[in-house]
């Protein structure tokens, strides 16, 4: 409804790289729905589904949840308390979430760097499009990258707008495109 989303914790739970309790931590692991393509071609698309991404959204939603079992969560940020603290030993970083998730036996979103400059991401963000568009090296599907500063103080004290920290960048690439022929238009006159 805009407000509460759908209650999907009983399919999530049957997912891979999922986890009921992680110590002491409180707070939340916000990941992402991957399917690897050699998973979705044997099971997804026999049972109709386009492409991978739309798949886990709407096997997620299932009531029945019988393919849920064959979608992994892979983590990309660290919210709460618990996981920065001293007595775990990890900063407060970009990269200590990741040695965070990574210690508990979770998998977290691959971190490429340090990259210093902008001419750096820009070249890992190619290197990694690169790859999806022209080797179909990756084995899941990607729509961009995200460019964050490693020091989460200096990222809180740049702030945020609308939602969108300024500590942090997307990086989207453009949309594959396919030539087609339309073969044939058929136009209908509504009722209005």
């Amino acid at each position: 409804d805009g407000d509460e989303g759908e209650d999907i914790t009983e399919n999530v739970l049957k997912m891979k790289n999922v986890s009921k309790t992680i110590g002491k931590f409180t707070g939340i692991l916000r990941g992402e729905m991957i399917i690897d393509l050699k998973t979705f071609d044997k099971y997804f698309k026999p049972a109709g589904y386009k492409n991978a991404r739309n798949a886990a959204s709407g096997v997620s939603r299932e009531k029945d949840g019988k393919l849920t079992s064959h979608i992994s969560i892979i983590y990309f940020d660290v919210l709460g308390h618990g996981w920065s603290d001293e007595e775990f030993g990890y900063g407060s970083t970009e990269v200590s979430k990741q040695r965070f998730v990574a210690g508990e036996g979770l998998e977290y979103v691959k971190v490429y760097g340090p990259l210093y400059d902008v001419d750096d991401i820009w070249q890992k963000f190619e290197d990694r499009i690169f790859l999806r568009n022209h080797t179909n090296s990756l084995d899941y599907e990607i729509d961009g990258m995200i460019a964050k500063i490693n020091n989460l103080d200096i990222q809180d004290d740049l702030g945020e707008h609308n939602g969108r920290p300024y500590g942090q960048m997307a990086i989207k690439p453009e949309a594959q495109a396919k030539e087609t022929t339309v073969e044939d238009i058929q136009w209908q006159v509504g009722n209005n």
